[in-house]
């Protein structure tokens, strides 16, 4: 599998929500990360709005599926329409976890729950660690536009 039919693999798996699937495409030391600011330079001295190690993601998926979620009952339905994967064109924070490529792609993420639609876009950017056919991610960060204004209930995974 390439870099970018991960990504959209990646994105399919949270959209048809097999998350202990999607968690498998994540490598031990792994990190996902949706900055408060656009342009945080690093997690540990921002304010985020997730920043996560693999233990903590499998938590989130253990809420998600064991039906003790009342944020999520109804759960969302999601649809994620990805931009052209592309090597990010300026250098920023990096992981520590190892990692071999960096990937970005802009998203637009369409949201149905309870009789509603809501809209996110921003950008995905993955550092992934491996080969091609044996890609995982090393870490995910989530660049949501306008996350520093009112958010709607961000109680699925972006």
């Amino acid at each position: 599998m390439s870099a970018p039919d991960l990504i959209h693999h990646e994105n399919l798996l949270l959209d048809e929500r097999r998350y202990e699937e999607w968690l498998l495409l994540f490598a031990p030391e792994s990190r996902y990360w949706a900055p408060y600011r656009w342009d945080a330079p690093e997690p540990l001295n921002e304010v985020n709005l997730v920043y996560d190690d693999l233990p903590r993601l499998a938590e989130r998926v253990s809420r998600l599926t064991g039906g003790d979620l009342h944020a999520q009952d109804p759960a969302s339905q999601t649809v994620r329409m990805l931009g052209q994967p592309a090597k990010p064109v300026a250098d920023g924070w990096a992981p520590a976890a190892p990692f071999d490529e960096v990937v970005t792609a802009p998203f637009r993420l369409t949201e149905y729950r309870s009789e509603r639609f809501t809209e996110y876009t921003g950008r995905y950017t993955y550092w992934l660690t491996g080969a091609a056919g044996t890609w995982r991610i090393a870490a995910k960060k989530v660049q949501l536009l306008g996350s520093e204004g009112p958010l709607g209930n961000l109680t699925f995974l972006l």
